[in-house]
């Protein structure tokens, strides 16, 4: 008797183990000595056996409820609702006939519970026994041995399920329910392996800066995966990240990217089987899609200046700076959309020889050279420049060593002479001493001029040479400074002659410059 009781062996119990199903204070066994005393013990048998509470009728309810991966049927008509006579029992298993019996009005359709419900089938009158019975009074025997139920309806996957393997067909609440809504059975959960269905991955090209953030593959690749109350689209899947084939520069372009995504099942599935029609094992699938990323570069344009010989090297070149554009090819970033902004670039301009110490010092043109970086990096290798020539000028050609000139000027001081007495003195010479950044002697004959070019900028004095012009004497002196703004200067000397003229004024002098008799114009550099 209970708690000594011990059953031997049950599956899924441990051998010695006490039968969890033992009531206590019940008896688990009894013996008897005669006829009378076992009629005892059935009786006693049957009072402890205490009735089923679950009535089995055709009250029962069968509950199909479809997983959220497939459509439900769409309506009662797609439902086939047969039951089958069971014909006999062949080795223990039972052999079924091979047409059914519709079942009228006996399917409901709940799709707010995704429920297929099915009623009217009494499991109390149609239990398959091995032992025949009469169908109207079971406790006679006969040629009935019960009846079974098949519930057939097609699910397919609903739009936008990507699919996998093990994919249960049911919810883990279907099964035989009684009409108090109490669960009396759960059926077993069905799964089927769901080709596939992968949406594409795309590609878009991308624009970005020189030296700008680099797009990751998965900026340049579109791949939606669901999220939210759609993520059961993706609950049989793992998803790899988007990767890409190459390396991506920030520097030069970088075409066909291939981009690529792994959608592989989750779970591994298990083989065809006919007779459910699981459908085959589902693999990885691949979505590829090609991305070019474009590298805008900068364009700078410049334009020559002037200075002057002699003057201060300007203290900036911003009035060289005539554009910056940032292009691809001839496509200006402006035309199409960016990714990020344009960085500021950092010029740094190198004159050539003919400087120093902050002085132009040479009457020829100068090259200036830029050097442009993004913060540290230096980036004129990568930067196209541009030289406006000047207009109206053939000779104005590109620099080789710089991005524009500077084109040096130089000055010019006109010497004018007054107070020769022409008809006493002809041909009379007066000789006149220029002090200042570049001195020199020039020669003026009668009422004449001097013509001297190529100065350099600066405070320039002219004094007549008495000695020489005697019979003369100079009136004034003429103090100049020459600049960019006065760069073509004009001085006059006024003389008075001078009596007694015993001396005739037949003689002068030539100016002679590198070789070459001039009369009235002075090369100052």
């Amino acid at each position: 008797n209970y708690p000594d009781a011990k059953y031997i062996r049950y599956e899924g119990w441990s051998d010695g183990d006490l039968n969890p199903n033992l009531k206590e204070g019940e008896s688990y066994y009894l013996s008897a000595s005669d006829a009378d005393a076992l009629n005892n013990i059935f009786q006693k048998i049957s009072q402890q056996m205490s009735e089923s509470s679950i009535n089995l009728g055709s009250t029962v309810q069968i509950k199909d409820i479809v997983s959220p991966y497939f459509n439900m049927p769409a309506n009662t008509a797609a439902v086939s609702v047969k039951s089958y006579d069971c014909t006999g029992f062949s080795s223990g298993e039972p052999t079924w006939s091979s047409t059914g019996t519709p079942l009228s009005d006996a399917v409901t359709i709940d799709t707010a519970t995704r429920a297929v419900k099915v009623t009217g089938f009494d499991f109390n009158h149609n239990f398959v026994a091995e032992n025949g019975r009469n169908e109207d009074n079971p406790t006679q025997s006969g040629t009935f041995h019960g009846r079974k139920l098949v519930i057939t309806f097609t699910v397919t996957p609903k739009d936008g399920f990507w699919g996998g393997n093990n994919v249960p067909t049911n919810g883990t609440d279907s099964g035989v329910y009684a009409k108090d809504g109490t669960k009396i059975a759960t059926f077993d959960v069905p799964t089927v392996n769901v080709p596939l269905e992968i949406p594409d991955l795309t590609a878009s090209n991308k624009n970005i800066y020189l030296l700008g953030t680099a797009p990751t593959a998965s900026d340049l690749g579109t791949f939606e995966v669901p999220t939210g109350v759609d993520a059961w689209k993706t609950a049989y899947v793992n998803i790899s990240p988007i990767e890409a084939d190459k390396a991506i520069s920030n520097t030069e372009d970088t075409e066909n990217i291939e981009l690529s995504v792994t959608v592989t099942p989750k779970y591994t599935g298990v083989g065809v089987d006919s007779s459910v029609k699981i459908g085959p094992v589902q693999s990885a699938v691949t979505k590829t899609a090609t991305a070019n990323i474009y590298v805008f570069k900068p364009e700078l344009t410049f334009k020559d200046s002037e200075v002057y010989y002699g003057d201060t090297v300007p203290e900036n070149y911003n009035g060289n700076k005539v554009s910056e554009q940032w292009k691809h090819g001839e496509t200006l970033d402006t035309a199409v959309t960016m990714a990020g902004t344009a960085p500021t670039l950092t010029l740094t301009y190198t004159p050539g020889t003919g400087i120093a110490d902050g002085i132009i010092n040479t009457t020829n043109d100068i090259p200036v050279a830029v050097t442009a970086k993004i913060d540290s990096t230096d980036v004129t290798d990568h930067t196209t420049f541009v030289h406006t020539k000047c207009a109206d000028d053939n000779t104005c050609t590109d620099p080789a060593n710089g991005k524009f000139w500077l084109h040096v000027n130089t000055c010019t001081l006109t010497i004018t002479k007054t107070g020769c007495d022409t008809d006493k003195d002809a041909n009379q010479s007066f000789i006149f001493n220029v002090s200042g950044p570049k001195s020199m002697q020039v020669t003026v004959q009668e009422n004449g001029t001097a013509k001297i070019v190529g100065l350099p900028v600066g405070d320039y004095t002219v004094t007549e040479d008495g000695n020489w012009s005697w019979r003369y004497t100079a009136q004034n002196t003429g103090d100049v400074t020459l600049s960019a703004v006065n760069h073509d200067a004009k001085v006059t000397i006024n003389n008075d002659r001078t009596d007694p003229d015993w001396l005739s004024g037949d003689n002068y002098a030539v100016n002679h410059v590198g070789g070459i008799k001039a009369q009235g114009t002075f090369v100052g550099a």
